[in-house]
């Protein structure tokens, strides 16, 4: 006799969900993993500039930085790695700031290109 659990389900019924559980944890993309390994948002600093001058783009473009039109400002992308991001990923991410745990590279119109977490999937 199968014995009871205390949801009332028999340990046959619990088993089969906990593997159809594991069956459509294993059909999803682990999220986690794909941000560990591509790790292109945390080599950027990027920062605004309001109706800057020649001068000043002219001297973000000589540094290696890139240079995005956006009306009046242009946001520029400096590369610089996170102090926190090492050979196998963020040494932090668990205990990430709240501004990393919130970003989505899919939604930074700078990222999205970069970014190789797939579209649709939550973050």
């Amino acid at each position: 006799m199968l014995a009871e659990h205390k949801s009332g389900k028999k340990k046959s019924e619990r088993d089969a969900l906990r593997n159809q559980d594991v069956k459509a944890a294993q059909g999803k993309v682990d999220i986690y993993n794909i941000c560990i390994r591509c790790q292109e948002c945390c080599r950027w600093m990027t920062f605004n500039l309001f109706k800057p001058s020649n001068e000043m783009l002219d001297y973000y473009d000589k540094h290696g930085c890139r240079l995005i039109s956006m009306g009046e400002s242009v946001l520029v992308m400096v590369p610089s790695t996170c102090q926190h991001l090492g050979h196998s990923g963020c040494a932090i991410y668990p205990a990430r700031p709240e501004f990393c745990r919130g970003y989505d590279g899919r939604n930074d119109p700078l990222m999205r290109d970069a970014c190789q977490l797939p579209k649709g999937e939550k973050q």
